[in-house]
C-alpha cells in the first residue's frame, strides 16, 4: 500500500514539473512575440521659436515583425519598458538660419578602416568633427537643430590610403662587353632599370649596376669597392682632449685589387691603374650614428566623435582616439617613428541613447 502511494506521488510530481516547464516556455514565446513599437516623431509643437517645444509619437504594443501593424493590449508588452511618447524639442524658425551653423574641423590623416587588416588604396578612411554652434558665441547646440536648416556635413569619408610601396626593378641586362675589345676599360657591366620607386616607407632599391673584369684582358687589374660598414662612434684618443660628438661617427669600406679572374691580389698591382684614371678612393668617412625613434606610451583614449542609438533604432558610429608623442627623433639609418594617432570604434556596450533636445 505504501509503495503504491509513493509511485503515485512521483507521477504527480513529474506531471507538475512538466506543466511548469510548458508554462515557462509559453511565457518566453509569448514575451518575445509582443514588443513595443513606435511611430515617427511629429513636428515640434511650440507657441514660439527656440527651446521649450514638445514632440509626440505613437507608442503601441504589437507583434514582432516589420510588417505587423496590429495593435494589442498593453499588458502583452509588460515584460519590457515602454518607450516615451513625448520629448522636448527646439522649434526651428527662419530666423535661426543666420544664427546657427555647422562647423567642421580639419580632416584627420587617411588611415586603415577599422574593419580591414591589410593596407589597400581602397581601404582608407578619414574623420572630422562636425558640430552645430551659435554664430554669435560659438556655443554648442544639438545637431538635430542645424539639421532642420541644412543637411549635416559628413563626419567621415573614404580616402586613398598611402600604403608602403617597395622598390621594383627590372632584371639585369646582358653583359656589355664592348669595353673589353681593346681592354681600355677592363670591366664589363650590366644594368637594370627602375620600374616603381619606393614610397611611404617601402623597401629601398637594390644597386642598378654590376661590374666584373673582362675575360680576355690578362695581367690587367682593377679595384672592387665594398659596402660601407655600420656607423660607429669615434674612440677617444689618449693624445687629445677634443670632445667627441655623440651623434657623429665613422664608417669604413674595403677596397680590393682584383685581377681579370676576379681574384684578390696585392693592392700594389692596382696603383698604376688608379693613377691613370685619376680616381680618389675613399676608405673612411664621417657619418650620423643611427638612432631609432622612441615614442611614449599611448595616452588615455578620449571621444573623437559621439556614438549613440537614436529613438528610431538607427546607429551613429563613433570613434575614440588616443595619442603618443616622439621622445627621441630618428637619426641616420635609425628606425623611423610609428603612427602617433590611433582611432578605434566605440564598442556596443559604450553606446548610449542619442541626446534629446534640451
Amino acid at each position: 500500500m505504501g509503495h503504491g502511494s509513493s509511485r503515485e506521488s512521483h507521477a504527480h510530481l513529474h506531471f507538475l514539473v512538466h506543466i511548469l516547464f510548458l508554462f515557462v516556455c509559453f511565457s518566453e514565446i509569448y514575451a518575445v512575440r509582443y514588443v513595443w513599437k513606435t511611430g515617427l516623431w511629429m513636428e515640434c509643437q511650440h507657441y514660439d521659436c527656440g527651446k521649450g517645444g514638445s514632440q509626440f509619437r505613437s507608442v503601441y504594443c504589437g507583434e514582432q515583425g516589420e510588417f505587423n501593424y496590429n495593435e494589442f493590449d498593453s499588458s502583452k508588452c509588460s515584460h519590457m519598458p515602454k518607450p516615451s511618447n513625448k520629448r522636448d524639442c527646439f522649434k526651428v524658425c527662419d530666423l535661426h538660419r543666420q544664427k546657427l551653423k555647422w562647423t567642421v574641423t580639419m580632416w584627420s590623416d587617411c588611415m586603415l578602416y577599422p574593419q580591414y587588416r591589410e593596407c589597400s588604396i581602397k581601404h582608407g578612411i578619414r574623420y572630422r568633427n562636425v558640430s552645430c554652434v551659435w554664430v554669435d558665441n560659438g556655443q554648442l547646440e544639438d545637431n538635430d537643430v542645424c539639421a532642420e536648416l541644412e543637411p549635416k556635413p559628413d563626419t567621415e569619408e573614404k580616402c586613398n590610403l598611402k600604403c608602403p610601396q617597395d622598390c621594383v626593378v627590372t632584371s639585369f641586362s646582358s653583359w656589355d662587353i664592348n669595353n673589353c675589345d681593346k681592354c681600355l676599360i677592363v670591366n664589363k657591366t650590366r644594368t637594370r632599370e627602375l620600374v616603381v620607386p619606393p614610397a611611404h616607407g617601402g623597401s629601398m632599391c637594390p644597386h642598378f649596376t654590376e661590374m666584373i673584369p673582362c675575360d680576355n684582358c690578362s695581367d690587367i687589374y682593377t679595384y672592387k669597392i665594398g659596402e660601407w660598414s655600420e656607423c660607429t662612434q669615434f674612440k677617444q684618443s689618449p693624445h687629445t682632449t677634443a670632445q667627441i660628438q655623440p651623434i657623429i661617427g665613422r664608417q669604413t669600406r674595403r677596397i680590393q685589387c682584383i685581377d681579370t679572374n676576379g681574384n684578390e691580389v696585392l693592392f700594389k698591382f692596382c696603383v698604376d691603374f688608379i693613377r691613370s684614371t685619376n680616381t680618389e678612393l675613399i676608405r673612411s668617412q664621417t657619418c650620423i650614428i643611427p638612432q631609432d625613434c622612441v615614442v611614449s606610451d599611448w595616452s588615455q583614449s578620449s571621444e573623437h566623435n559621439s556614438s549613440c542609438i537614436s529613438q528610431d533604432g538607427s546607429r551613429s558610429q563613433g570613434y575614440r582616439v588616443r595619442y603618443r608623442h616622439v621622445e627621441t627623433i630618428p637619426l641616420g639609418a635609425g628606425k623611423q617613428c610609428p603612427t602617433l594617432v590611433h582611432y578605434f570604434p566605440f564598442t556596443t556596450a559604450e553606446e548610449e541613447i542619442c541626446p534629446r533636445f534640451v
